[in-house]
Formats: structure tokens, sequence, C-alpha cells
């Protein structure tokens, strides 16, 4: 099993929602059944992007 973690922050300036949106259509070209995408969101509570604990808290996730 495979089990893709991606990072992810909406920003006003850009829409990365979007972005998303044609990242995961293309990758579900790629993936096989039983592979899993896993999506962590940092909220906009005006910290900095911390994507090494979104990283970690996304594979926490795919341990499961």
């Amino acid at each position: 099993m495979v089990c893709l973690v991606v990072p992810f922050r909406q920003q006003r300036e850009f829409d990365r929602e979007r972005h998303l949106r044609a990242f995961l259509a293309h990758m579900a070209w790629f993936m096989e059944a039983g592979h899993h995408v896993v999506i962590v969101e940092q909220t906009d509570d005006g910290r900095g992007f911390n994507r090494g604990m979104l990283l970690n808290i996304g594979a926490l996730c795919c341990d499961d």
C-alpha cells in the first residue's frame, strides 16, 4: 500500500483549492486500488506554515 501525504494551506491570493482538485484528479490516474492520498491542512491562525508537523500528522493517519 502506498500512502501519499499532501500538506495543504489555502491562501487568499492563490486558488490553491483548484490546484488541489486538479492534483487529485491527476493522481487518481496513477494510484492503484488500496493506495491512499491524505490531505493535511493547517488552519489559518496566523502562524507560519509548519510543513514538517503536517507531514508527521499525515504519516500517523497512514498507519491506520
